[in-house]
């Protein structure tokens, strides 16, 4: 074998002289084939093993997401080290047709997964670093509540068979959702009105975050700032994910309308010009006049505002008029809630083998 190598080298060597001789004088052809001899040496050495570091080899993996949320899924695996560099990208197409297996390097690494997406194989083609990615964001716009962005990582020792581990594949955003509504505005001269015209939308939204992002997560932009934009609202594919009308009037009988409102993480702890809350505002006419019944989500009781992947649940009963301002929010004596919590996208555990 190595008598091939050398003969090889030194056919390779007589090729660059005769070119170069025809070209340059004799020296510099000379010259050229010195700079290429380190190069010539080495390769006609014995082979020589690879670090660890380049060894190959398989990893098999299961999501822990709901079943056919997930339509497809790109996977990056970076070295778990300071640098965090990638080692192997792969795109699942059809998740139901995937045989779970990640090809990379052996040793520590981080599995970053982004699901749903809507990126083409050359959007990813810039990334080279986990800090790359954590760097790029999705647009609200672009979501779609039947199958959202989704993301997880986890840390696995590729290689190794002893390990077992969950990658969480979580949505980004979150719902706000409208269970129940009614009016009841007994004691009050308006006594036996109803609410028409009626609208239920989300304002101060936050409607950009980075793809990887868990807690203490700020607006990047705000949609619907202080109230309804139409503008904002027909940038979305599906508008009823972020503002719906009722049809019907609203009266003492408890109506359940099924709205579910999207919206990204809002952690804002003190409401300025930057970081306002994020509401759900109803919107309605008592006898033809307009008013507003704007809610702060999540932030009694010293609420964190808008979580990761949660659903935020309202059954309202509205006692009297609301304000003249969408950003103004309502007190307790004009409306009464039932205010709950929940994972929105509730799943159970798979376990993920490495």
């Amino acid at each position: 074998m190595k008598k091939h190598i050398v003969k090889y080298c030194r056919e390779l060597i007589y090729l660059v002289f005769s070119v170069y001789s025809d070209y340059f004088p004799p020296f510099l052809g000379i010259l050229t084939l010195l700079s290429f001899l380190p190069a010539f040496l080495y390769g006609c050495n014995a082979p020589q093993a690879l670090p660890d570091t380049f060894q190959e080899t398989v990893t098999k993996i299961c999501m822990n997401a709901v079943s056919g949320q997930v339509k497809e899924m790109d996977i990056f695996v970076f070295h778990n080290d300071r640098m965090q560099k990638l080692d192997c990208y792969q795109k699942v197409a059809e998740p139901l047709f995937w045989n779970n297996e990640i090809v990379s390097g052996t040793g520590e690494r981080l599995i970053a997964v982004c699901a749903n997406s809507r990126k083409e194989v050359m959007d990813w083609t810039a990334i080279n670093s986990l800090s790359y990615l954590k760097n790029l964001s999705v647009s609200l716009e672009s979501e779609n509540i039947g199958h959202p962005f989704m993301s997880g990582i986890a840390e696995v020792s590729a290689g190794k068979n002893d390990k077992h581990k969950t990658l969480d594949l979580q949505p980004l955003l979150s719902t706000v959702e409208l269970r129940s509504i009614s009016c009841d505005f007994e004691g009050r001269p308006y006594d036996g009105e109803v609410l028409e015209d009626v609208k239920v939308y989300l304002t101060n939204v936050n409607a950009e975050c980075r793809m990887l992002e868990y807690n203490d997560i700020l607006p990047t932009r705000i949609i619907n700032a202080g109230g309804f934009c139409e503008d904002d609202v027909l940038k979305f594919g599906d508008s009823g994910l972020i503002a719906r009308e009722i049809d019907e009037s609203i009266g003492k009988k408890i109506l359940h309308p099924d709205i579910q409102l999207v919206c990204y993480p809002n952690n804002s702890t003190a409401e300025g010009p930057g970081t306002p809350f994020t509401r759900l505002v109803i919107e309605g006419k008592i006898n033809g006049e307009l008013f507003y019944w704007p809610l702060n989500i999540n932030k009694e009781n010293e609420g964190y505002g808008i979580g990761r992947n949660e659903k935020y649940i309202f059954d309202i009963k509205i006692t009297r008029k609301g304000t003249n301002d969408p950003d103004k929010p309502v007190s307790k004596e004009d409306i009464d809630i039932i205010f709950n919590i929940e994972k929105w996208n509730e799943k159970e555990d798979y376990g993920v083998i490495f």
